[in-house]
This record gives C-alpha cells, structure tokens and sequence, in this order.
C-alpha cells in the first residue's frame, strides 16, 4: 500500500466545510473538519478499508490534525508486508 493510495482514501472522505477538496497538510481541527462525530465514521471506514484497528489511546490530535498524520497512523498499524516498506519483489 502506497502512502499516496492511503491519502487519496482520505481525501474522497474528508471535505472541508464547503466541500472542497484537501490538501495532505491542511489542518484538520482548525477547519472544522473534523468533529467527534466525523472521527468515528473516518475510523471506521479505516477499520473495514485497510483491516486495521485505530485503538482509543491512538484517537489523538496530534494523529487527526491532517491527511498527512492521519496516513501516517494508519500505515503504522499496517503490517510491513501491507505497505511499500519492502524493496519491490520482496514481499
């Protein structure tokens, strides 16, 4: 899994307010996109989309303060065989 597959999942599920699209480095908070509400139903489209699990010590603003760290936690919970982390054809 590419870190830019797992920002374009984001971005097709997090708009700002008048519904334009994000770049990976806006902040998240401080738009309004993102509201208790919307964090659960973004963790769990993670959850079922990528088979990984966001745990409650992870729901941190630091980890939700842009696409960017939001894909950064996300590849983190994936396993490394799950990501680019391997040189090609070494899976």
């Amino acid at each position: 899994m590419r870190r830019s597959d797992v920002e374009e999942f984001l971005t097709e599920h997090l708009r700002q307010p008048d519904g334009t699209h994000l770049t990976p480095d806006q902040p998240l908070l401080e738009l309004g996109v993102l509201d208790s509400l919307a964090l659960m139903r973004l963790v769990a489209a993670t959850e079922e989309r990528y088979g990984v699990r966001i745990p409650d010590d992870a729901l941190l603003p630091a980890n939700f303060s842009s696409i960017s760290a939001i894909a950064t936690l996300i590849l983190s919970r994936m396993s490394p065989e799950d990501t680019d982390a391997h040189p090609a054809g070494q899976r």
